[in-house]
């Protein structure tokens, strides 16, 4: 059975070693069958063969699988897990996905040994991208991770890297951006330093698609050019119309840049690939609405016709309700009204049968459009209102879905620790292993050799220690991890404490309000509805500045806020904290005052130090009564600038300073207008402070023989070389 195994290797290895001599690796596969004196060779050459043709020509795949099919009588797992594989290809590009995952489990079902865990990667790969294809992403995520786990384990990281980037994939189907982004950077990471060119221009492209997601069109247009230059440099391989299509929608969605969208549209054109995919019609649909507003008629026809006769050639419902909607916009341009109206009734019923809320608002807009055209402005209202109903839905679902994202980013690191710790397992055990060979090694050679083993024995005891020594250092190292994981999971368990309880509080009274606004409108006074609705205000403006704060704490703890130092005017930035924070000043008749030197100039981070300062002087708002008064004030010296919020408010307990700091503290009080606080602002304040390079005091202001009390922060701040 060794000849059958090394027959797969070195079929395998002339395949990848010979891209250039395809025939004469067919001729080899096509010489094993039909002279091997072997039938379990010639079984696995057919099997081969197979896999080769079977997108292809699928009877002659099934035909030559059928005839493999005495490998299932072997005892060897791999033969068997080689023939389920390869049939289960087959029923994939038959597009019979049922067959092809029952095939692929019945690899996963073997019992495990060295040869066969390779195709169960495989296998539990396949299964993954297979159920992401059909939207089962929680069964995807499951076989992805298998997958991910067996390569591990065995060391495969081109495997790994195949299930991350198809992570990727999957992630980006869940709308969860960041979480794909992250998978496809290690893919990147990988594919630089294997020099994986062909792999890498599509990593670049999967990653300038997401930044474009992210309404990040910078870091888009980057990946994408640099796709480009590698394609360029390579004569080999061709996925410029790709690259190039994805740079016109950049332009014309992002951007707005015209002249770049017909330069990249007829790059694209000029590199179209032999055969047909949905990008096609896109590149064309672009390209119309850029004539378009270049007022180009001809051109904008050309292209909006080609991309129309292309749409029964794509089986989206989505790209196909794309030129049907872009086919209402091209007539309603020219006040063909009624064949505006055909079009859009097509794509609104293909959007609706994709069950696309982002196409399904597109459309009822552009209904609008038609209808205030046609001066249906009744309709035309009502369609609007239809459109801006979904774009709601849209926003929340993007809502639950970021909290969602959230935590699995939360399981994503809690998994990479874990697969960090069973990389060190598997390194420990291979140096255990290498020191069992040796000591028998040396058993051995003590026979013969006496005096050469008492040499060796004294230095190998020296080895063994040292080997101890980092073992017991990579013990120390797995139980500062674990201690970490266990801090990490305290901090998780608080923060969605905060969400459940903090951030769902609000809307158990701002639903009733609402309610009773809705349900007995003509009964209550318009004295009681203005109640109602600053009450309804005053609950939103808590929840939004809770919501922002966790968005931004979430930021900061996955190092996403990178300092850009500039110099500017204080008391200019201070006034726009003040303007801001007006209206709740203004609501507890707070007097906020600027005592700043007009000429005070600091060199930091603009956006940083803002959001610093509306943390702290909301905080004196918050815990000030009211007719309070809040100062911010400065002064530095040769090395620091110290800023400070002060307020005579009610002050904070000496003995709970030190909790203010801790995610994990049950600290927690209203302000003195019942306003709710979660501590996070502050921990926010800290976080920032220390980005800057500074640090931050807390003192408690009591006047003698006086009531009165209040709190001071104050930001300490380094002085850059430029105001030195």
């Amino acid at each position: 059975m060794k000849l059958v195994h090394g027959l797969f290797l070195l079929l395998f290895s002339f395949l990848y070693f010979n891209t250039l001599a395809q025939q004469n690796y067919t001729d080899s596969i096509l010489s094993v069958i039909q002279n091997n004196a072997s039938e379990i060779n010639r079984a696995a050459a057919r099997l081969i063969l197979a896999e080769k043709v079977a997108q292809q020509y699928p009877d002659s795949a099934r035909n030559l699988i059928e005839k493999s099919e005495n490998l299932l009588l072997q005892p060897e797992n791999y033969l068997k897990a080689e023939y389920y594989n390869t049939y289960a290809l087959l029923y994939w590009y038959s597009d019979d996905h049922e067959n092809a995952i029952a095939l692929y489990r019945q690899t996963m079902a073997l019992e495990d040994d060295p040869k066969v865990m390779p195709k169960k990667s495989k296998a539990a790969n396949n299964i993954g991208t297979l159920y992401s294809m059909v939207s089962e992403f929680d069964s995807a995520k499951k076989y992805l991770e298998i997958s991910v786990a067996i390569d591990l384990e065995t060391n495969n990281m081109r495997g790994v890297t195949k299930s991350y980037y198809d992570l990727g994939v999957l992630y980006k189907r869940l709308d969860m951006y960041e979480i794909s982004l992250g998978y496809y950077l290690k893919v990147l990471d990988y594919q630089e330093k294997t020099r994986d060119t062909l792999r890498l221009i599509y990593t670049l492209n999967a990653i300038g698609n997401i930044y474009y997601l992210l309404d990040n069109p910078g870091r888009a247009s980057q990946a994408y050019f640099r796709a480009v230059e590698l394609d360029e440099r390579y004569e080999k391989i061709n996925q410029l119309f790709q690259t190039y299509n994805n740079l016109t929608a950049l332009y014309l969605e992002k951007q707005n840049n015209i002249d770049s969208v017909l330069y990249f549209g007829n790059k694209g054109l000029a590199n179209l690939p032999e055969r047909f995919s949905d990008n096609q019609i896109t590149l064309h649909i672009n390209l119309s609405n850029a004539y378009r507003a270049l007022k180009l008629s001809d051109r904008e026809n050309f292209h909006i016709s080609t991309a129309f006769s292309m749409r029964n050639m794509t089986k989206s419902q989505i790209i196909q309700s794309a030129v049907y909607s872009s086919m209402a916009s091209h007539h309603l341009h020219r006040g063909q009204i009624d064949s505006a109206y055909y079009y859009s009734n097509l794509a609104k019923k293909l959007a609706n049968d994709a069950n696309s809320m982002t196409w399904q608002k597109n459309n009822y807009l552009i209904i609008s459009k038609i209808d205030s055209a046609s001066g249906n402005f009744k309709e035309a209202y009502n369609n609007f209102k239809e459109g801006s109903i979904i774009e709601q839905k849209i926003l929340n679902l993007e809502r639950i879905t970021k909290f969602a994202e959230l935590d699995i980013i939360y399981e994503t690191k809690k998994k990479d620790a874990e697969y960090d710790l069973l990389r060190q397992k598997n390194e420990l055990n291979e140096q255990i292993i290498r020191n069992q060979r040796l000591m028998m090694w040396l058993t051995v050679s003590a026979i013969l050799f006496f005096i050469l083993f008492v040499a060796n024995q004294y230095f190998s005891k020296k080895r063994l220690v040292r080997k101890n020594r980092e073992i017991l250092a990579q013990q120390q190292i797995i139980e500062e991890k674990n201690k970490m994981l266990t801090e990490l999971n305290q901090t998780k368990d608080k923060f969605f404490s905060i969400i459940s309880h903090d951030l769902r509080g609000p809307f158990n009274s701002l639903l009733p309000l609402l309610s009773a606004i809705i349900d007995d409108y003509h009964e209550i006074s318009e004295e009681e509805k203005l109640s109602i609705l600053k009450s309804i205000r005053k609950s939103s403006e808590n929840t939004y500045n809770l919501l922002v704060n966790l968005l931004e704490w979430s930021r900061a703890q996955r190092d996403m806020i990178k300092p850009n130092i500039e110099i500017f005017n204080l008391v200019q930035i201070i006034d726009e904290v003040f303007d801001v924070l007006h209206s709740r000043a203004h609501q507890k008749n707070h007097t906020l005052i600027n005592s700043i030197d007009p000429e005070q100039l600091i060199e930091t981070d603009r956006q940083l130090l803002s959001n610093i300062l509306i943390n702290l002087i909301n905080n004196s708002i918050k815990f000030t009564p009211p007719n309070g008064r809040i100062i911010v004030e400065c002064r530095n010296d040769d090395k620091k600038v110290f800023i400070s919020v002060s307020d005579n408010g009610i002050g904070i307990p000496e003995d709970k300073l030190d909790q203010l700091f801790r995610l994990d503290s049950n600290f927690n009080r209203h302000g003195t207008d019942n306003e709710m606080g979660t501590g996070l602002g502050l921990i926010l304040v800290k976080e920032f402070v220390g980005l800057l390079g500074g640090s931050l005091q807390i003192k408690t202001l009591s006047k003698d023989n006086s009531a009165e009390k209040g709190s001071r922060f104050t930001i300490q701040l380094p002085v850059h070389s430029f105001l030195v």
